[in-house]
């Protein structure tokens, strides 16, 4: 099982594992050098064979890569394996002598008499033989190799064992605790569980919103270092708020529950209703449940439960099964006694000899966690949660008081779990009213709760229960309010907007919640939004009566403003939307310092204010601004527990820290969103990824993406940024013909946010493609918005659209000028992109020392982001004035580094200092600069800016 989904680029994230990726390292280095080798790979059940084998195949520069996967229901089909591995390689059959030629065919055509096993593989060993004498070393990955058919077992064992001296290695996974005596004499490299702190890193990799310290703590001790085990919780913890019973999907790939007697099923159902695995919390319940150590102890004995600091199971899918396994009475009386002797008031302390266990140095295990993505300490409010959890998941019907305790629980909830948890506890407290009235108002605020977790599904039936209860003209208004923002949102059908204006009316206390979330909406519907649905927003947002609150004192005024500023510049037509923004704000806001106000309100002030103030940050391109708010608002969505919000937040500093030059930072970001995503059971926003496989030059990912977004045809706005990533691919490759005309509708929707991305594009890829004409009218809207905001990006950005349009003295002055400001704190991709433009000219001026100095230096920058496509034109440039290349770095550096130092290495390169490098890599600063030092003598520079020249 994976570590993590592999990214664009091919290669995985993995924690740890640094002695087997060396000794796998060293396989390859061995192969290379024509002395071949073979590895199987063992180890239990998600414990990442997967990973590393995707991670050996990312690492394999230089090596033909050939793949099986064994499955179970092909176990019975002769040499079904053998069919995957060799495929590519047949039509180098005319190359071997016959006898084995035909060996080879005879497998392939299924005919009968097909070859023994032993014959197949003295054939299969002279093809790897022959392909890796004439080609480049061969890799071969076998991966399941428990379901390997047997012939196929027989036949790759023999292949592999005589590539001693040739340019392949062989690497087969088998998982624990299979065996085939086929492969059992070949090499072998054991996975074992990660260790501690790699265990908590990747957990917390993947869970980046708030979790309760001591389940948390749980989790990590129930998981032992297994990854697909910490990946599995981290999503059910994503998903439940770390509560047992609040997750309604059913788990996965459970084991059937032990039969065992009546006291052993009630002690393992105690333990799994407890979320905290608190040992002296268990032994007070077993006690309230007539139970003792004695019925605990053949439990342990049996491997079933473990009762040392952290009471926890063999494997967390056992605590899932015993949990769904048990009887809705059972599970109540074993809530019961929990709640019973959990403390409303202090944190459960652990008596002296308390706890069901004798092992010595037993004890409590209400300590919080130290290690990273650790939640607040557990405190009375988390005990008095708890407690009303269990007395709520213990009650028969109907209790008053027991959701009275959940209501208040809820907030502590979402300090320690999040959104998600205070949903949970919302929606139970709902289950337990009877009066009418209560249950309205209960009912509509776990629909709100629910719709910020991300549960639209269970908020609208949550809403069918305002509707049926007894609300109150106010309660009505917001249910009525909450449904149409949430169809809305889901279809933007104008219904929906007619519905959410009239419940607006009804109750103007929700006019600007409701209309700002509207508003992110149908900008989000881009293209897809009708003119009527944009005047109709226009008009009510205008009807907001005025505040008199400064725009700079929190909270309602800048928001206002920004609402009214965005709606305005939305439905203003593409020939006068240069300064409607601006415009906005200063008849809004009132006076002439319209843009101080702004920037002052967006300071990092408004991360609960959804896109808004990101778009109105691009739409006056204030790069720094626009960094630091997608920071905030990620900080926001990651402190307040809410999934869905947190995915396109990251999705927006994804975007941000890819024109910062970042792009490793930035796919980081997209893995932690589609992690949460794929937790969630949402589909994943796309606007990063496909940005981020466009600049690297990826053809393949930008293709499948739009196809996949485009096939939803549910969000405008994303088409538009599926037609800029297209576009960036292909002025990348120089086809910018193709680039321009992707861009014409983009070019004349002119939707707000968007003018940076594009007019980058467009410009180039007309004046390239021989139009200039087309390029204009969109330069005069980057020299408008240079003039009223007093951007740098702006500024730059409209010195390199009319140095593009220009030629000779006045041309140069212009390039120069875009450099100039387009120097930090610009987007420093886009400063890469002038001066590549800019050496492009130059070398076409016959200028070749000038064209190098700005062509050298575009590429650095390109290759240390990973541009690929980009840093492949600033290498053409420079061959054509007859400088050397950059170093490439792709095929000698990995031969004079070992894989330590060249991931130290990239690391550096990308601008990470010591500190940080060894905090990743689990290595102190000092080992890190020793690195360092060593990597600076072998590639013979003298300094980390050089590593940018690097290609790795």
């Amino acid at each position: 099982m994976d570590h993590l989904p592999l990214t664009r680029a091919g290669a995985p994230i993995l924690y740890g594992r640094r002695p087997e990726r060396e000794e796998l390292d060293q396989l390859l280095e061995r192969a290379r050098a024509g002395h071949g080798g073979t590895l199987l790979l063992h180890g239990a059940a998600g414990i990442g064979k997967t990973a590393l084998l995707r991670s050996l195949r990312a690492q394999a520069e230089g090596f033909r890569v050939l793949e099986a996967g064994a499955v179970e229901f092909e176990s019975g089909l002769r040499f079904a394996a053998v069919h995957q591995l060799v495929a590519p390689l047949l039509d180098r059959l005319d190359r071997m002598p016959p006898h084995l030629r035909g060996t080879v065919e005879a497998a392939f055509a299924a005919a009968d008499g097909a070859p023994a096993w032993f014959t197949m593989g003295l054939a299969l060993h002279a093809l790897v033989r022959r392909y890796a004498a004439d080609g480049p070393p061969l890799l071969c990955l076998v991966d399941d190799a428990q379901w390997l058919d047997p012939p196929s077992a027989r036949a790759l064992d023999l292949m592999a064992r005589g590539l001693s001296s040739a340019r392949a290695a062989v690497v087969l996974a088998l998982r624990e605790p299979a065996e085939r005596p086929e492969i059992e004499e070949l090499p072998r490299l054991r996975l074992g569980p990660l260790p501690e702190a790699e265990a908590a890193a990747l957990f917390d990799a993947h869970l980046p919103v708030p979790l309760d310290a001591r389940v948390r703590r749980r989790i990590l001790a129930e998981a032992r270092g297994n990854p697909r085990a910490l990946l599995q919780a981290a999503g059910t913890a994503i998903r439940s708020g770390g509560y047992p019973g609040a997750l309604r999907t059913p788990a996965a790939d459970v084991p059937p529950v032990f039969e065992l007697p009546e006291p052993g099923r009630t002690v393992l159902l105690a333990a799994a209703a407890d979320p905290t695995g608190d040992p002296a919390l268990l032994a007070r319940a077993l006690a309230r449940l007539g139970l003792s150590e004695a019925d605990v102890r053949p439990l342990r004995e049996a491997g079933l439960l473990e009762c040392a600091e952290v009471v926890r199971f063999p494997d967390p899918a056992v605590r899932s099964a015993v949990y769904r396994a048990a009887s809705t009475p059972a599970r109540r009386r074993a809530h019961q006694a929990l709640a019973d002797v959990t403390d409303p008031g202090t944190g459960p302390t652990a008596r002296p000899g308390a706890g069901p266990s004798a092992d010595p140095g037993t004890r409590s295990g209400g300590s919080p966690s130290t290690g990273p993505g650790a939640g607040p300490s557990a405190g009375p409010g988390a005990d008095a949660g708890r407690r009303a959890w269990h007395r709520a998941m213990a009650a028969l019907g109907p209790d008053e008081q027991v959701a009275v305790e959940l209501e208040t629980g809820a907030g502590q909830a979402r300090m320690s779990g999040g959104a998600v948890a205070a949903a949970a506890f919302l929606e139970r407290a709902v289950s337990l009213t009877e009066d009418p009235r209560r249950l309205a108002g209960r009912a509509l605020a776990a629909a709100e709760a629910q719709r910020r977790a991300g549960a639209d599904d269970v908020a609208l039936t949550l809403i069918g229960l305002v509707d049926a209860a007894t609300p109150g003209p106010a309660e009505r208004t917001r249910a009525e309010t909450l449904r149409a923002r949430i169809r809305y949102a889901a279809d933007r059908d104008e219904d929906a907007l007619d519905r959410l204006l009239t419940a607006i009316a009804a109750d103007p206390s929700q006019a600007y919640p409701s209309l700002r979330e509207a508003l992110a909406v149908t900008i989000a519907a881009g293209r897809d939004a009708t003119v009527r649905q944009h005047r109709t927003l226009t008009s009510a947002v205008s009807a907001l009566p005025p505040s008199t609150t400064p725009i700079a004192r929190p909270p309602s005024t800048t928001g206002k403003a920004l609402l009214a500023a965005n709606a305005t510049r939305t439905a203003r037509p593409p020939s006068t939307a240069g300064k409607a923004l601006l415009a906005a704000i200063a008849i809004r806001i009132g006076g002439g310092e319209a843009l101080p106000l702004l920037r002052q309100a967006l300071d990092g002030r408004l991360p609960a204010e959804g896109p808004l103030p990101a778009i109105a940050a691009v739409e006056t391109w204030d790069f720094p601004r626009w960094r630091r708010l997608a920071e905030a608002r990620v900080r926001a969505g990651a402190a307040a527990g809410a999934p869905a919000e947190l995915c396109a937040a990251l999705d927006d500093l994804a975007v941000a820290r890819l024109y910062a030059g970042e792009l490793p930072a930035a796919e980081e970001h997209l893995r932690t969103g589609q992690s949460i995503a794929q937790a969630l059971g949402a589909d994943p926003l796309t606007t990063g990824e496909l940005l981020c496989a466009a600049w690297r030059g990826d053809q393949d990912a930008v293709t499948e993406l739009r196809r996949s977004a485009g096939s939803e045809a549910r969000d405008g706005r994303q088409a538009t940024f599926g037609e800029i990533a297209q576009a960036v691919l292909l002025n990348g490759l120089g086809r910018y013909d193709a680039a321009c005309e992707v861009l014409r509708p983009a070019v004349e929707l002119d939707e707000p946010g968007v003018l940076p991305f594009v007019a980058m594009e467009f410009v180039e890829a007309a004046v390239r493609s021989e139009r200039p004409g087309l390029a204009a009218p969109v330069a005069a809207r980057v020299r408008a918005h240079a003039r009223a905001t007093g951007s740098g990006w702006a500024a730059g950005l409209a010195s390199w659209c009319r140095a593009l349009l220009r030629d000779g003295p006045a041309a140069e002055e212009a390039y120069r000028d875009a450099v100039r400001w387009l120097e930090a704190p610009q987007p420093s991709a886009v400063l890469a992109r002038a001066r590549l433009v800019y050496g492009e000219w130059l070398r076409r001026q016959g200028r070749r020392s000038d064209a190098g100095e700005q062509l050298r230096a575009a590429h650095a920058s390109f290759a240390s982001m990973g541009a690929a496509a980009f840093a492949g034109r600033a290498e053409r440039e420079l061959a054509a004035i007859g400088r050397p290349r950059p170093r490439q770095g792709r095929e000698p550096v990995p031969a004079r580094l070992t894989p330590q130092e060249e991931s130290i290495a990239r690391l550096a390169a990308a601008g990470t200092t010591s500190k940080e490098i060894g905090r990743r890599l689990f290595l102190s600063p000092r080992t890190v600069d020793a690195h360092l030092r060593s990597v600076f003598r072998k590639l013979d520079i003298s300094s980390r800016r050089q590593l940018r020249e690097v290609r790795f």
